[in-house]
């Protein structure tokens, strides 16, 4: 054992100092029979609907059901008989009796006595209980082995996601609290290596309850009759969730130390409530699957298809997962192309996260992603996206692609708004660029770059020149897509007013967050979330407390807002021109009024480092 942990720490040292800290026996035991007391909480909820002596004679498990099987159509077709004398009559009392009462006397009241007679009969003989070795327990295990698979596998990966996000967030907090977080930042190691030592070091405990559990879970797997592969490839599924879900905890984390002790809840509280959102969408055949990568849920219904039976009634089950396209390519024909889709999208965007975390790791004044990254993460983001856009839309959820674009497009809203924050650098950043930097040119590395260069690619610029570009890179593969489009002029029309109106809200929200990380407050960053969240939010919602909605008196006033698809069917182009028009100037005034602050604090800081010259 220490010999083993002599490899890990020269492996990695990070690795070791937190294993140190947690590989206790105490520790080690109480994950163990919590492990335990979970699977046995799963297998006794499932024990409770065995079938036991007195059991219906007419139930699923009795082997002498279907002998009794004709006796059921009987009644059933005696009971019909019933109905229709009482209603050939014109009256329709609510029972037998009633009945019995308004045609004492007649014909049909004597028919109907002697049938309710045979049906009662029946009745005795179909209540009976089944005999005690007449209960299939074989077929009842075999019928509830994938539905304990499918409990143990949800468990499993839900508690795995949102607990080992909580303590990795709560452990970094720790560390950034005590103040060794910047002792690890001297160590020789890359921050790679120490970040790899936190996700395998910090969540030690769940992964012994995980492998505690292991045992029983391939137990069902295999009584259910689910290949060894097909497993395999379910838990690979797992661990690139496990990686990327990781890494973004541990990005939150080093994003938001100001939010102190509620860190942890919050960034776990968001993937639970995530993976519950992802885990019910259907897939819809539009660019809102592509959110059904993110949970691993997406592969048990071709797991259970492997036992032969149908997976309607187990949950997560994604709707019509398997006319799944991407590009047209039959994504969900077979469970081996999702595993390898969804393996390469985890492994893309852990990639992504990595280079974040990399950044924060070694700078705190860093932003969190270089402008070339932003670039090269929304054309990532644009192609995957686009894949699902230009599948066939499913006809019960829309016959139109103009609602695959709204959907790409609002997914891309989201993201130009997380890329904002990502690349925006902070005040103090922005003042000594505007001192250095925004000369019109300079030398760096012995290369000569003109202040349009360095607003594309520098690191320090603002992020309004890199907005623009990183907009101009999400909306050309959809450009591309609408002129595609066998669809009438207008909708074309349609499409592209929509794109360039949410395109101008997203310059704008991003000059307004440039503007509001100028100011002097230390709370820059509340602010500057704060104001575009009013921007974004306070419209629509002051839109709808005033019944004002598109098409009637006013209804314009929804092309502001994020949501202006319906508005647009009640406008023509010269008033979406027009609009755009306003924006280019509110766009202007704002890019103005940065440029002013800019060249005004550039000069204040020469002016002061001239005047303390002299003095």
């Amino acid at each position: 054992m220490k010999n083993l942990l002599d490899k890990l720490g020269n492996w990695n040292p990070q690795l070791l100092r937190e294993l140190k800290g947690r590989l206790k026996g105490r520790n080690i035991f109480i994950a163990a029979l919590a492990s335990i007391c979970g699977q046995l909480l799963v297998l006794y909820s499932f024990l409770r609907q065995i079938p036991i002596h007195p059991y219906n004679i007419m139930g699923d498990y009795c082997r002498l059901r279907d002998s009794y099987l004709p006796y059921q159509q009987q009644q059933y077709q005696l009971q019909n008989q019933v109905s229709n004398l009482r209603h050939s009559s014109g009256y329709s009392p609510p029972n037998t009796q009633f009945y019995m009462q308004f045609a004492e006397g007649t014909s049909k009241a004597e028919k109907i006595k002697l049938l309710d007679q045979k049906i009662s009969q029946l009745g005795k003989l179909l209540n009976q209980n089944c005999p005690a070795d007449g209960i299939n327990l074989q077929l009842w295990w075999e019928n509830h082995w994938p539905q304990i698979f499918v409990a143990l596998s949800v468990c499993g990966f839900v508690v795995l996601l949102t607990v080992g996000t909580y303590m990795l967030i709560s452990d970094l907090a720790n560390e950034e609290r005590r103040g060794t977080l910047n002792f690890i930042r001297l160590s020789p190691q890359s921050g790679n290596k120490i970040f790899l030592g936190k996700i395998l070091g910090v969540p030690l405990l769940l992964y012994v309850a995980a492998l505690v559990a292991l045992p029983f879970h391939l137990y069902a797997g295999f009584s259910a009759g689910i290949p060894n592969h097909e497993i395999l490839s379910y838990y690979l599924v797992v661990v690139g969730s496990c990686a990327f879900f990781y890494s973004g905890a541990l990005l939150f984390g080093s994003m938001t130390s100001w939010l102190a002790g509620f860190q942890p809840w919050l960034g776990s509280g968001m993937i639970f409530l995530f993976l519950m959102m992802v885990n019910y969408k259907q897939i819809l055949k539009s660019p809102f699957d592509f959110l059904n990568l993110f949970s691993p849920s997406v592969l048990l219904p071709y797991l259970i298809n492997w036992t032969g039976k149908e997976y309607y009634d187990l949950p997560f089950r994604h709707g019509m997962i398997n006319s799944w396209e991407w590009f047209y390519l039959p994504l969900g024909a077979a469970g081996f192309g999702v595993v390898l889709f969804v393996l390469c999208h985890y492994g893309l965007w852990t990639y992504w996260i990595s280079q974040a975390l990399n950044r924060r790791f070694d700078s705190d004044e860093a932003t969190m992603l270089s402008k070339r990254q932003s670039y090269l993460i929304t054309a990532c983001f644009a192609v995957e996206l686009l894949g699902f856009a230009v599948q066939s839309p499913n006809p019960s959820y829309s016959s139109q692609y103009l609602i695959n674009l709204q959907s790409g497009l609002m997914l891309t809203f989201f993201l130009l708004l997380i890329l904002m924050a990502a690349l925006s650098p902070n005040r103090q950043v922005l003042l000594e660029w505007a001192r250095y930097k925004h000369l019109a040119k300079r030398k760096e590395s012995g290369v000569r770059v003109s202040v349009w260069q360095d607003l594309v690619w520098g690191e320090k610029s603002p992020t309004v020149v890199a907005m623009v570009v990183n907009c101009v890179i999400a909306t050309a593969p959809m450009m591309a897509w609408i002129l595609l489009w066998s669809a009438p002029f207008e909708a074309k029309e349609t499409a592209f007013a929509g794109l360039m109106l949410l395109m101008s809200l997203v310059l704008i929200c991003a000059r307004l967050v440039q503007l509001t990380l100028l100011m002097k407050t230390p709370k820059r960053a509340f602010w500057a979330a704060g104001s575009v969240g009013s921007l974004l939010c306070v419209p629509p919602f002051a839109l709808g407390i005033l019944s004002i909605y598109a098409g009637t008196n006013n209804g314009g006033f929804w092309l502001l807002t994020m949501w202006p698809w319906e508005a647009l069917k009640y406008v023509d182009l010269n008033q979406v021109f027009g609009l755009l028009g306003f924006e280019f100037v509110v766009f202007g005034v704002l890019s103005w009024q940065l440029h002013k602050q800019l060249r005004m604090f550039g000069e204040s800081a020469s002016k002061a480092a001239l005047a303390a010259k002299r003095s």
